[in-house]
């Protein structure tokens, strides 16, 4: 099992606030679902930077246009961009609770 030692967290920056809830968050997982979840948050990481958009001040607004360019730009399949444990989900909980039923995000 790995150590919250082996948690690289380097896609965060310089942002100490970002690194450590990256790190945080990174430290529930292990194994697969760690590089998966480490993958999930270099990519929306990326989309924030290219939407110069604040990565834990994301509005439910924003986190369904993240959402949008998953499916349409990336081409994600429906069930990737709604998985559970998906970088909004758990990084923006603040977010989660005021989502619209019946959204992938949601």
């Amino acid at each position: 099992m790995s150590t919250s030692a082996d948690i690289d967290v380097a896609f965060a920056g310089d942002d100490l606030v970002l690194r450590l809830a990256s790190a945080a968050y990174l430290a529930r997982f292990s194994g697969t679902s760690r590089i998966h979840c480490s993958s999930d948050l270099r990519l929306y990481f990326a989309w924030c930077i290219d939407h110069h958009a604040i990565p834990l001040a994301m509005s439910r607004a924003e986190i369904e246009r993240y959402a949008g360019w998953m499916r349409e730009v990336r081409r994600f399949k429906p069930a990737t961009v709604a998985r559970p444990h998906g970088s909004s989900d758990r990084l923006l909980p603040h977010v989660r609770h005021r989502r619209r039923p019946g959204t992938l995000t949601g």
